[in-house]
């Protein structure tokens, strides 16, 4: 029996996602039994890095098989550059507050861990962001938002035939794909509190990308607080105490302008 395109979307999202998860959960301890004088990053690289090209290869697979798009493009909702940036600095204002949050439920004891700084630095600053949010993000959330596309009007053309407008997503529609490629980004992560904010963080992203149609916001959001977390145990107490306040004011500063630019288009749309 032939499987409904909506039923084929959705699988084609989570069996990508499952190869990619297996493969990282699989790999990362064998690597490390291996006789050889490598670091923990650079096992935990080489098992990511497979687990990408997995998802990569499962994916483009399926979508061959279903004759999908390899990628969807939702970014329909482009906005401008300057607001782009606005969303930069209040989803970063989101996911150190949520961080704060986290560290309530799930206070970490002891000191934190100092690791080797510049591997570090290249995975989780910068490797890490900008691959998850292109599986997550860019391909996950954008292929499940393929589920919700409606098309209701047409626009007329002059001197020709009338068009059909570009699909709209559905708020129902736009939530599915937010909290689902959330959930799966929280699997990724362990522990209790790692999970708790790889979904809220998962949230807050896909937000990023849903509201402003530019992959870079999310990337660089994902960046900042990847950069925070591993530089500040390298960093006096003070000072950490006094970034956070520059960064939670910042994005307070950012969701003021968020929220007059939201309400001045809304009121020009209703005129």
């Amino acid at each position: 029996m032939r499987q409904s395109p909506q039923l084929q979307t959705i699988f084609h999202v989570l069996l990508s996602y499952a190869g990619f998860l297996l493969t990282n959960r699989i790999l990362c301890p064998l690597l490390g039994r291996l006789p050889l004088p490598l670091g923990d990053w650079v096992t935990d690289l080489a098992a990511f890095l497979t687990a990408v090209l997995v998802f990569f290869g499962v994916y483009t697979l399926l979508g061959r098989q279903s004759e999908q798009k390899a990628i969807p493009r939702n970014d329909r909702r482009r906005c401008s550059v300057p607001m782009a940036i606005v969303h930069v600095g209040y989803g970063f204002f989101w996911l150190v507050f949520l961080m704060f949050l986290v560290l309530l439920v799930f206070p970490v004891e002891g000191d934190p861990v100092r690791e080797e700084l510049l591997p570090r630095l290249l995975t989780a600053v910068l490797v890490h962001p900008l691959l998850e949010e292109i599986l997550f993000r860019r391909i996950c959330q954008d292929r499940l938002l393929t589920l919700s596309e409606v098309r209701t009007e047409t626009e007329i053309v002059e001197d020709g035939p009338a068009e059909p407008k570009e699909p709209v997503n559905t708020r129902a529609g736009m939530l599915f794909a937010v909290l689902t490629q959330a959930l799966l980004f929280a699997l990724v992560h362990t522990g209790g509190g790692g999970m708790l904010y790889g979904f809220g963080g998962g949230v807050v992203l896909g937000t990023l990308m849903l509201r402003t149609g530019r992959l870079w916001v999310p990337v660089v959001c994902h960046m900042l607080v990847n950069l925070r977390s591993m530089a500040y145990p390298y960093l006096p107490e003070t000072l950490t105490y006094g970034l956070d306040f520059l960064w939670l004011a910042v994005g307070l500063a950012c969701g003021v302008v968020f929220w007059i630019h939201r309400y001045r288009k809304a009121g020009e749309e209703k005129a």
